[in-house]
């Protein structure tokens, strides 16, 4: 729902998980930001630049905040 919201995906089906956030939903610089930020706040973690931005496709971004919502 994040994802969508940031990217301005219209629908309520799911969004393919190894779409490239980035290139294909057209996610960039400000909404980017809103969408780390948005993450943080929703599952409560403390996303890494370097982590964040090597999370290119929904299913990788899901991972991270899995492994970091682990490491809590």
């Amino acid at each position: 729902a994040i994802i969508r919201r940031v990217s301005k995906q219209k629908g309520d089906g799911p969004l393919p998980v190894d779409a490239d956030v980035f290139r294909e939903l057209g996610v960039e610089s400000t909404a980017a930001l809103d969408l780390l930020f948005s993450l943080e706040e929703e599952f409560g973690v403390a996303v890494p630049d370097d982590a964040f931005s090597s999370a290119r496709t929904i299913g990788k971004m899901t991972e991270l905040v899995d492994s970091l919502k682990g490491a809590a």
